[in-house]
């Protein structure tokens, strides 16, 4: 590799698995991140082979199913994490044999004088976002099927914004352009796949809890007729990888009060909360359906992981993650009212 992999970035491994780069955190010598697409039947091409996409919907049930797989077939593909306790997805960087980056699919993409449709929507949509909310192109990447140049005709547009000002400056762009139209965003349309999707995971939740969280979506919608995602890469690691070691304190569900949601569009989301009789000061996921989707003051129920960070020995922080192994099907978070 040329340089390090960032969060939503891709791999290639010599066994000619498709990995996506999970966060800024990592072992020495290895990538925490998930298996997407293996060679198979299936609509997507990439160097002249077929391949099917093993994640669909993005659930905990799926991640755990392309663990079982690789642990039968590349086991040296998983990694024991002692900061967290379990084994997670992380391929020795040994076995990458072609990383893509999200930041170069950009300039590709604007410098192609022969797009296909897909990538002429990709241009005037990061040519739209960066003048109307001042952010340079450099400040941008595309991820997904584009990056890896295997889309097909019904593909999205993934793109994501380096830095957490950077991206709630195209966010808020984003959000003033809906109102005259010139995007159409889920959170306005009440898309019914949307709502099958989050209800499939998180089986706890009533219909109209979901349908509550459903117009929250503000970071996914369409463009051009095309379907869209955004979400933020950050700048540099929260910390670095051994420095905090998080302990479970076994299940909790509360009510929360949102301090704030700057750090909701990344991965990790994070929601930083108000004073509460658990000590949690922090909502956690790593589900990015979950992302962007609380405001400070919004009063919501999450049921999770109960965590303490220890950093240099010291307890740093409480924090409640949701969407934890141990917790697969039981783990939410439900928006109960906002100010």
């Amino acid at each position: 590799m040329d340089r390090p992999l960032r969060d939503r970035d891709y791999f290639e491994t010599v066994d000619y698995w498709i990995f996506c780069v999970i966060g800024d955190v990592h072992p020495p010598g290895r990538v925490f991140s998930f298996l997407k697409y293996v060679p198979g039947e299936g609509p997507w091409r990439f160097s002249e082979k077929s391949y099917v996409r093993l994640m669909k919907i993005y659930s905990v049930e799926e991640l755990l199913a392309t663990m079982n797989l690789i642990r039968e077939s590349r086991p040296e593909y998983l990694f024991y994490d002692e900061t967290v306790s379990e084994t997670i997805t992380a391929p020795p960087i040994s076995m990458i044999r072609r990383a893509f980056y999200a930041d170069e699919a950009v300039w590709r993409i604007m410098n192609n004088k022969n797009r296909s449709g897909l990538e002429e929507v990709a241009a005037e949509l990061l040519s739209f976002l960066s003048e109307h909310s001042g952010t340079p192109l450099s400040s941008f990447g595309i991820t997904g099927s584009l990056l890896l140049g295997n889309q097909h005709e019904g593909s999205d547009v993934d793109l994501v914004v380096y830095g957490r000002e950077e991206f709630w400056r195209v966010m808020e762009v984003i959000d003033e352009y809906s109102r005259s139209g010139e995007f159409r965003l889920l959170r306005d349309l009440g898309i019914d796949d949307w709502i099958q999707r989050a209800s499939r995971k998180y089986p706890l939740l009533r219909p109209e809890d979901v349908k509550k969280l459903s117009k929250r979506v503000v970071n996914k919608g369409f463009f051009r007729g095309r379907k869209f995602s955004i979400y933020g890469v950050r700048t540099r690691p929260i910390h670095s990888y051994g420095e905090v070691i998080y302990k479970s304190r076994g299940s909790l569900k509360g009510v929360f009060r949102v301090k704030s949601s700057e750090e909701s569009g990344f991965t990790p989301a994070i929601y930083m909360l108000d004073d509460n009789e658990h000590g949690v000061e922090r909502l956690v996921t790593y589900d990015m359906m979950l992302a962007c989707k609380f405001r400070p003051g919004d009063l919501v129920e999450a049921s999770g992981k109960l965590e303490d960070a220890y950093r240099n020995g010291k307890l740093a922080w409480r924090q409640l993650l949701v969407g934890s192994f141990s917790g697969s099907g039981r783990e939410y978070i439900k928006l109960l009212g906002s100010d």
